[in-house]
């Protein structure tokens, strides 16, 4: 799954050299594909990996979709048990 995502990341980029539009669009795509990995890491059991993903979602928190914004707290609060 990964290497799937990670195919994203040159458009994303290039879509990012755009105008305006296509630079708020890109960034947008970026914390969606940053909400992704983290979503993967929990799935696949690796807390420590979805709490980094999380924590760079924070500075952006305000702009994510409250959906979004909910798993990022559940993850940030459910992480640091699972290593336990």
């Amino acid at each position: 799954m990964e290497e799937l995502l990670s195919l994203l990341e040159p458009r994303i980029e290039a879509m990012a050299q755009g105008g305006t539009a296509e630079r708020q669009e890109a960034a947008r795509l970026r914390r969606l594909l940053r909400h992704r990995r983290m979503m993967l890491a929990l799935f696949e059991d690796r807390p420590a990996l979805a709490a980094r993903h999380a924590g760079e979602l924070l500075p952006d928190l305000a702009l994510l979709h409250p959906y979004v914004r909910a798993s990022v707290h559940s993850t940030l609060l459910q992480a640091p048990r699972r290593l336990r």
